[in-house]
């Protein structure tokens, strides 16, 4: 009797465990954890004294595109005319405000089956940088590089707490430190229809993240292990589910503002405008060596001003660079200060060439600059500060302000 009771006891106990994991398989189904990312859903029953987190529901559904092929009056990106200045407006528009990552509640990050660390609730905030851009036959390249980012506002629970000779996560408590070297790369192709100028497809982007050394208390250096992996997941779920409609997003935006199929290889004209002035040339000339083979363009950067400036042979970008004066072979060059073109300027042999600029500072971190017309965006910003613009006319934004502005040489618009 006394074995079939011990028998009875023993499958009695099998039945429980086989029964609770039935159950946990059960509410796992309420919600599924995004494919390619390491940490576990873990349930509310594997806290000390089944404590509830914060419930783990994805808030989007997965972006799913494929890569299109262009059909009738379709086109790439590298079809415009000018396809950096869609892909700056989109960058800027794709972060202007920064980002804020959630992390995965009620995640748990493990090293054995008895030590590890499972979220509770935060988030990881991203401040708004200047991406950099590239564009080539493959599409766009965008990086943003966040530098080191503070953590502040994360709480997880760790184990083991074995009160009842059985593993389970402990109270919540709060994690502070920095991630260093934080780093996104965005990479698309999107399919746009260059008769009506609007997104057709954002193609299948791909998001690349990256960080550097973590530096979280009051976690041991194997938490912090695991904490990185907590992390990742956070960014790559981002990658998976938001970022791709927040790119769409930008791109469809930067079409309608830029109205960039005016120089689509479809179309007659293009896109950007050659500043002329009325009254005055974009530049001026003085002798330089006489004896040099070579011609320069001269300009002085006041310290604390946005004064990039690239130089064009046709549609060959040959140097960017915020370092003057800038030697060059003599010939006609199509030169940009913050994106801005200057159209046909000279360089002669001998000859000091110098372009006519004046500044615009703002005191708003909500800001646009446009052609005369307003529908041809230059640069947008999300920074206060100064930036040199060529001698002309344009349409500058600050916040939900439009308004007309005319600079002139050497001059400084507040704003």
């Amino acid at each position: 009797m006394k074995k079939l009771i011990m028998l009875f006891m023993a499958s009695a106990t099998v039945l429980a465990c086989y029964a609770q994991k039935l159950k946990t398989v059960s509410e796992a189904k309420m919600t599924e954890t995004p494919k390619g990312i390491v940490g576990q859903l873990s349930q509310n029953s594997e806290n000390d004294n089944g404590e509830k987190d914060p419930p783990f529901i994805l808030k989007f559904h997965p972006f799913e595109t494929d890569n299109p092929l262009p059909g009738k009056n379709q086109g790439f990106m590298s079809d415009l005319a000018k396809p950096m200045d869609i892909a700056l407006n989109a960058a800027h528009l794709f972060a202007r405000n920064g980002m804020s990552i959630e992390l995965l509640a009620q995640h748990k990050y493990m090293q054995n089956e008895c030590l590890g660390i499972k979220v509770n609730i935060g988030e990881l905030s991203l401040p708004s940088v200047q991406p950099e851009v590239r564009i080539n036959n493959s599409g766009m390249y965008i990086r943003y590089a966040f530098g080191q980012i503070v953590v502040d506002k994360m709480n997880i629970r760790s184990t083991p707490c074995g009160r009842d000779g059985e593993c389970h996560f402990g109270a919540p408590f709060a994690i502070n430190g920095t991630v260093a070297d934080v780093v996104l790369e965005v990479m698309a192709n999107p399919v746009m229809d260059l008769q009506n100028c609007t997104l057709v497809d954002v193609g299948k982007p791909a998001f690349n993240w990256k960080i550097g050394a973590i530096s979280l208390d009051p976690l041991t250096t194997d938490q912090r292990k695991l904490a990185r992996s907590m992390i990742l997941d956070a960014l790559n779920t981002q990658s998976d589910i938001i970022l791709p409609i927040r790119l769409k997003e930008a791109l469809g935006n930067a079409l309608r503002e830029s109205s960039p199929c005016a120089g689509t290889k479809t179309a007659a004209i293009g896109i950007a405008h050659a500043i002329t002035m009325e009254d005055a040339q974009p530049w001026v000339q003085t002798d330089g060596a006489s004896r040099a083979a070579s011609a320069r363009l001269t300009g002085t950067v006041p310290s604390g001003t946005r004064f990039e400036t690239a130089v064009y042979a046709g549609d060959q970008l040959v140097l960017s660079t915020q370092i003057y004066p800038i030697v060059l072979s003599p010939g006609t060059y199509r030169v940009k200060i913050n994106n801005i073109p200057v159209e046909d300027v000279p360089l002669q042999k001998g000859k000091n060439t110098k372009l006519r600029v004046g500044y615009i500072s703002f005191s708003s971190a909500d800001w646009s600059i446009y052609d005369e017309s307003g529908m041809n965006l230059y640069l947008s910003g999300v920074e206060k500060g100064k930036v040199a613009v060529p001698v002309g006319k344009y349409t500058i934004r600050t916040g939900n302000k439009r308004q007309p502005q005319k600079v002139d040489d050497d001059m400084t618009i507040h704003l």
